[in-house]
């Protein structure tokens, strides 16, 4: 076990299923914390790239879902959130000044399948409204949002400029993981609030249930 900068890391045995065992098992508790856990790997050579997983995991722990496993991350979400510069460059200049409306209707139509009277019924207006919108969006980007190119790219925009703002990269979340594997794991949490008793705390809340068992004689 090792603790550096409010960062607990330990490592953890199982005979299988070691990330999704050890993710049920927390979140059987109330943690302090929010921990990332990688994938399985039954090599110690991978465990590096264990951690690099479990740390990126933890980006996307939230507090009502303080532990993430690698694997639950959303594509879509990841390239959202790691996008660079240059990508947001790309979206275009249009759909930055979009009118909330026509915003919230593109993303309910999305969220739809692209069916006009399912989103019609979600936002409470009428089929025609919605048809007045899209056509408004058309007109304004140049994109077709009926099309799913043109849903994918306005949607794909709009989550960009949410997430990164008109052009900002977002700041880098803290390091704090947690890394599953069938031979041993690595595991490490950051406290979500920094007081000096709280990273023993952690240790203790991660390391009771992943004690791996004696072996029969």
């Amino acid at each position: 076990m090792g603790i550096r900068e409010g960062e607990v890391a330990t490592i953890v045995c199982s005979a299988a299923d070691t990330a999704r065992g050890f993710v049920k098992s927390l979140r059987r508790h109330r943690l302090a914390a929010a921990v990332g856990v990688s994938r399985d790997t039954a090599e110690t050579a991978r465990l590096p790239e264990s951690l690099e997983e479990a740390r990126l995991a933890l980006e996307f722990a939230t507090a009502s879902q303080p532990v993430m496993l690698f694997t639950d991350i959303d594509l879509t979400d990841l390239l959202i959130r790691r996008a660079d510069a240059t990508a947001l460059r790309l979206i275009p200049e249009s759909a930055r000044d979009l009118p909330h409306d026509l915003s919230r209707t593109v993303r309910a139509f999305a969220d739809c399948s692209l069916n006009v009277k399912q989103t019609a019924r979600r936002l409470g207006v009428h089929s025609n409204t919605i048809y007045f919108r899209l056509n408004r969006v058309k007109a304004l980007t140049g994109i077709d949002p009926r099309t799913f190119s043109g849903a994918s790219l306005l949607l794909t925009a709009l989550r960009l400029l949410e997430t990164h703002g008109s052009g900002a990269h977002a700041p880098p979340g803290r390091a704090g993981t947690l890394a599953g594997a069938l031979l041993s794991s690595i595991v490490c949490a950051t406290p979500r609030t920094p007081p000096r008793t709280a990273p023993t705390l952690v240790a203790r809340s991660l390391l009771l249930p992943a004690q791996p068992r004696a072996p029969s004689r």
